[in-house]
């Protein structure tokens, strides 16, 4: 993999010298993994113009949809470390082998709502920016992908019991051994494939947000949401060190303010797309049932114990048990 990576860091160095040649415009690039009609890249769109104008046409940062660069969501913050690529919005369900308490919000049932990600985060920002130091990037920002649900075909269900069997399409491995442990059977699928294998019925659901089930059309081979509010997904937008103390400071002011600003409104928007996504979900037929509070305690209580097993495994005790204070998690 190293040697692979350092062919590739010559290419793309010898590339970025010629795209950085464009009147003294200094060009980065950002990697993310969401689709071109995924609402946070028009958000993200729209942050790099802002930086872009208000340093006069100084600096640019092009934002690269998901597939546009040639790595895979777990590599990447190894190739922001390297240089391949200035920055890189990481996914935490991808990432989270290459951290330790860093990784802990990959964990479902932790992060569930927009209150509990403020303090969740709270807690990690220490434990976010030490890991990432390690790697000689840093975290601008963290942004989220909310409410991921079980979405299936088949007998609808009315509590989490009835999920049991189930063939599901997860997104990481705590996912896939959290609903084991529930009774389902995480089924690994490529989400270009989660359609047809949704109609030919190699697996009966998947756990995503609503605008990856909207944009991607699943919801055209679904049937039902149980919406239990399984887990927000931390995104940790990574910075290379390096590409960073090249900046001028007066373009590192500029960086800082814009990305203050957007993350004041992020949270909200991001949210509203969400809402958007349901009802154009539901005006298609798609059938929702609402988990009940016990049903929601109960999936915790599976997943509290699975915290712990993983937060020693990864050296990481401290750093959970700030975490189950904030929620209230008893002891």
């Amino acid at each position: 993999m190293k040697k692979l990576l350092t062919i590739i860091l010559v290419v793309v160095m010898a590339a970025a010298m010629v795209s950085c040649a464009d009147d003294g415009v200094i060009v980065w690039d950002y990697m993310n993994l969401d689709s071109p009609v995924y609402p946070s890249i028009p958000m993200l769109i729209e942050w790099s113009n802002e930086i872009y104008e208000r340093t006069n046409g100084r600096f640019r940062i092009n934002i690269r949809v998901g597939g546009e660069l040639p790595f895979t969501t777990s590599e990447y913050i190894e190739v922001v470390s390297n240089g391949l690529v200035e920055m890189a919005g990481a996914m935490i369900t991808a990432v989270s082998p290459s951290l330790r308490a860093a990784s802990l919000p990959s964990l479902p049932f932790m992060i569930t709502d927009e209150a509990s990600f403020h303090a969740v985060m709270g807690v990690l920002n220490p434990y976010i920016d030490a890991e990432l130091a390690e790697w000689g990037v840093f975290n601008a920002m963290t942004l989220f992908h909310p409410y991921q649900e079980i979405y299936g075909i088949g007998p609808v269900p009315s509590s989490y019991r009835d999920l049991a069997g189930l063939r599901l399409r997860t997104t990481g491995a705590q996912q896939a051994r959290f609903w084991h442990e529930v009774g389902l059977i995480p089924t690994p699928i490529d989400a270009a494939e989660v359609s047809s294998a949704l109609n030919t019925r190699i697996i009966e659901g998947v756990t995503a947000a609503s605008m990856a089930v909207d944009l991607n059309r699943w919801y055209e081979s679904l049937e039902w949401v149980y919406v239990c509010n399984q887990m927000f997904i931390p995104v940790y937008v990574v910075v290379n060190n390096a590409a960073w103390n090249r900046l001028p400071a007066d373009i590192q002011e500029v960086f800082k303010e814009v990305t203050a600003e957007f993350i004041a409104t992020y949270p909200q928007r991001i949210i509203e797309a969400h809402h958007r996504s349901l009802a154009h979900m539901e005006a298609n037929g798609i059938v929702f049932i609402q988990a009940s509070e016990e049903d929601r305690q109960a999936l915790r209580n599976i997943a509290v114990p699975l915290w712990r097993e993983f937060a020693i495994a990864n050296n990481a005790q401290s750093a959970l048990a700030e975490i189950e204070r904030v929620l209230n998690i008893p002891q």
